[in-house]
């Protein structure tokens, strides 16, 4: 693994700790991040974080334009049918991320924010969903090398382990921060304003509720380690990265 973490948590504003030329080039780099094309775009931000990394720049309180805080939407390729694990990384992204989400019926997903936070947030969404798959092939393998017989619900299981470990880890930082009462008004009048978009323009939303199959507690377990473990900060090697498919 790398030891360049791509997001830091504690990172304080960049006009409290970055040079001008550093914050600039991490914008510049943002910018590219909204390429159309995936393997440019991802490479622009795994550099922007890196630079953010090195530099403790909070890449949130970075103004890409004078647009900035401007709710957008964005369309991504998406797969016929959603996955388990998918579907539980969309969810991850909607509480921790500042985005609002749909899977669409043309096979796409649409995510709903400022643009930065549309940006991470797709980008987190594909790590998550990279890494659960690398986690849950090991999982496999263990299982039968141990000769045990693998299913449907084992696997949604430990699916659900994996995401439970990745969200303990954003709570336990969620709770380190705190809000005043006029930050914590901005962010609920956000979640609104959101919500107002995306039904504008996706009218008639219908939230379903994914199973997860019936429980087996050794394969939740085996999922919640390894997601402890599986630090959003910290980017696969190249050769492990995995097609986004279902």
């Amino acid at each position: 693994m790398s030891d360049q973490p791509e997001f830091d948590f504690d990172a304080r504003p960049a006009s409290q700790q970055a040079p001008p030329d550093i914050a600039e080039k991490i914008k510049k780099l943002l910018r590219l991040g909204k390429s159309s094309n995936r393997h440019e775009a991802e490479r622009a931000l795994e550099a922007a974080f890196r630079l953010a990394r090195k530099y403790r720049v909070d890449v949130e309180s970075l103004d890409l334009d004078e647009e900035s805080e401007t709710l957008a939407h964005e369309w991504f390729a998406f797969t016929k049918r959603a996955s388990f694990l998918q579907c539980r990384a969309l969810n991850v992204v909607m509480h921790f991320f500042r985005v609002d989400v749909c899977i669409h019926h043309t096979s796409r997903l649409l995510f709903v924010g400022r643009p930065v936070d549309v940006m991470i947030a797709h980008y987190v969404f594909e790590f998550i969903v990279r890494a659960g798959k690398l986690e849950l092939r090991g999982f496999e393998r263990l299982e039968r090398a141990m000769r045990r017989k693998m299913s449907t619900g084992k696997r949604k299981q430990f699916v659900q382990g994996f995401i439970y470990g990745i969200t303990r880890q954003l709570h336990e930082v969620e709770r380190e921060v705190v809000l005043d009462d006029s930050k914590t008004a901005l962010i609920t009048a956000d979640e609104l304003r959101r919500k107002r978009y995306l039904d504008e323009l996706v009218p008639g939303l219908v939230t379903k509720q994914v199973e997860s199959g019936r429980a087996n507690k050794t394969a939740l377990m085996h999922g919640f380690a390894r997601g402890q473990q599986t630090q959003i900060s910290q980017p696969l090697r190249d050769k492990e990265r995995l097609a986004l498919t279902a």
